[in-house]
Parts: structure tokens; sequence; C-alpha cells
């Protein structure tokens, strides 16, 4: 977005760089995985603490994600130090079932039966948000427009409402 190759991006919130624009779109809430023969598969709900002393696959460091999942963590007192780091969810999820620790996901990419893995809630809800970015000096494309427009009414369901109203915005 900064060196003006894309028109508009969806990005992990919060982001605070007075050169971008920032529509929030939707949050994700996060969930627990477990093998599904591990002792916390027969808990309804985890509390943080109950991650510390298991073997945490987590997403590598340095993602805003991850950030947000370690401070979240941090502020119920737990710090785990993961055993193993992945690039994306799909991974973790593989290693999750194969029986190699516990993860943190989000809700929404889990499938029990197709995953392998049991999902446990969280006693605290986690969760992050997520929007979509364009540069405020720049005139946003019809098609990029469009999409961010599209999203808005997807993930917000307020159909009638253009972000884009004004005609300074358009091309």
């Amino acid at each position: 977005m900064l060196d003006r190759e894309l028109d508009v991006g969806i990005v992990t919130l919060p982001v605070s760089d007075s050169r971008l624009d920032v529509v929030p779109l939707f949050s994700k809430v996060f969930t627990a995985i477990v093998p599904p023969n591990h002792p916390l598969a027969a808990r309804k709900q985890l509390r943080a603490k109950d991650l510390a002393s298991a073997d945490v696959i987590a997403l590598e460091s340095g993602t805003t994600t991850r950030k947000i999942i370690d401070t979240l963590l941090a502020g119920e007192g737990v710090a785990p130090t993961p055993v193993m780091e992945f690039s994306n969810f799909e991974i973790i999820k593989r290693y999750v079932a194969e029986g190699l620790g516990v993860s943190v996901v989000p809700r929404g990419a889990v499938d029990e039966a197709r995953d392998g893995v049991r999902a446990v809630s969280l006693q605290r809800k986690l969760s992050i948000e997520s929007g979509a970015i364009y540069r405020r000096d720049r005139r946003i494309s019809h098609t990029a427009r469009a999409f961010v427009d599209m999203a808005r009414s997807y993930f917000l369901d307020d159909p009638r409402r253009s972000l884009f109203s004004s005609s300074a915005e358009a091309n």
C-alpha cells in the first residue's frame, strides 16, 4: 500500500498510519484446538492458563495476528513458548491433528471432522478485527471502490450505503 503497488488491501487491525484510510470489515473469534485424544479435548471451555502447560504450536512470530494473540494471552498471565511455529493455520491444524501440540486459531477456520481436531472454546473471548486499507492521498480505482463496498455490504450487512459517496473519490 505504502509503495503504491496496490489500490486496496485486507489486513489485521489496528493499523495506525496517517497515510492510510481504514474500513473495519469483520471480526475473527479464536478458539483452542487440540488433538481429539488430548486431555483438554474433554473440556467444554479452556482458560488461557490451561494452554501454558501444553505444547503450543503457534503462528510464526512477527505477524500481527501472533502479536495480538500473544498480547491477549499475556494479559491473562500466560506466555507460552511455542514448540513449533508455522506461517498459516492450515499447517498448524495438521500438526495438532497429528498430536504434536495444541493451538489457537480462528473458529471459522476449523471443521472438526475434516481437520481431525477438537475445537474448545476459550473462557475469555479472543478476537481480532480485519479491514480494508487504502491510501488517503490516492484516488481509489472504480474496481477497488466496488470491492470495498461489496466487502462492506457482505460483512456489515449494509448494501445501501457506499463508503465512497463523494465524487471527489471517484476516478
